[in-house]
C-alpha cells in the first residue's frame, strides 16, 4: 500500500518533508487499537520469578532442559523482582561471573 496524498505534511526540526496520508493514519490507528485490546485486562499478581517457576520451560539443548526450577539459580529471584514494574527499585546493576562452577 502507498501512502502520501500532499496534503499531510510534517517538516522536522532539521528540515526534512514527511507526508502522513490519512490512510497512513487511519491504518495505524486500527493497528494500536488491535495492540491495546491484546493486552491483558488483568495483570496476574504473580512476581516475575514465581511465573517463571510456573510457567517457564528451558528447551533442549540448554543445561538443564525442561520446568524452570528458582531451586537450581536462587541468586536469580532478587534479580528477577526487582525488574518487574511494580519494583520500586530505580536501577538495578547485576555482576555475574561467565561461568559458574
Amino acid at each position: 500500500m502507498s501512502y502520501g496524498n500532499g496534503k499531510n505534511m510534517i517538516v522536522s526540526k532539521d528540515g526534512f518533508a514527511f507526508d502522513i496520508a490519512e490512510s497512513f493514519v487511519k491504518d495505524m490507528r486500527q493497528y494500536l487499537k488491535r495492540k491495546v485490546r491484546a493486552i491483558p485486562h488483568k495483570l496476574t499478581d504473580l512476581t516475575i520469578s514465581e511465573h517463571a517457576q510456573q510457567k517457564r520451560i528451558m528447551p533442549a539443548g540448554t543445561p538443564r532442559p525442561g520446568p524452570w526450577d528458582n531451586d537450581y539459580t536462587p541468586y536469580l529471584v532478587e534479580i528477577m523482582n526487582e525488574v518487574s514494574p511494580f519494583s520500586t527499585t530505580a536501577c538495578l546493576a547485576a555482576w555475574r561471573r561467565t561461568r559458574l562452577v
